[in-house]
């Protein structure tokens, strides 16, 4: 009886350290999927805010988008505005030639007469 309770003993103390290692091994599995649910949430985590990040990019592209067609459309406008000046002022330098010369020719044109005459009256004194 002696030997079977010695055996016995034995068994339970085998039967112990291999619970113990059981255990270590459990707890050291169950740290380390710990490890890896923790470092899958902080992944989770990060990839959320890049999420946020390009969706506030998204957002200002579309509004720098915007303004960028409205400011093509407000250059096209000054571009007719231009067009439209640039016409109005080649009409009236064309109008001022026209009014110059004529000025001229109202102005030299007396002169012309007078020397003519003044010529004309020479000669026949002469």
């Amino acid at each position: 009886m002696k030997q079977e309770h010695a055996d016995i003993v034995e068994k339970v103390r085998i039967f112990e350290a291999k619970n113990e290692k059981l255990l270590v091994m459990t707890n050291n599995a169950t740290r380390q999927v710990q490890e890896k649910i923790d470092l899958i949430d902080q992944l989770r985590a990060e990839i959320d805010e890049a999420k946020a990040t390009a969706e506030a990019l998204r957002v200002r592209m579309d509004l720098l988008a915007s303004k960028k067609e409205a400011v093509k459309e407000e250059l096209a406008s000054v571009k007719d505005q231009l067009w439209v000046a640039k016409n109005k002022a080649d009409k009236w330098s064309r109008q001022n030639d026209e009014l110059r010369a004529q000025l001229n020719s109202v102005i030299v044109a007396p002169y012309f007469v007078l020397v003519k005459t003044r010529f004309n009256l020479w000669f026949l004194f002469c």
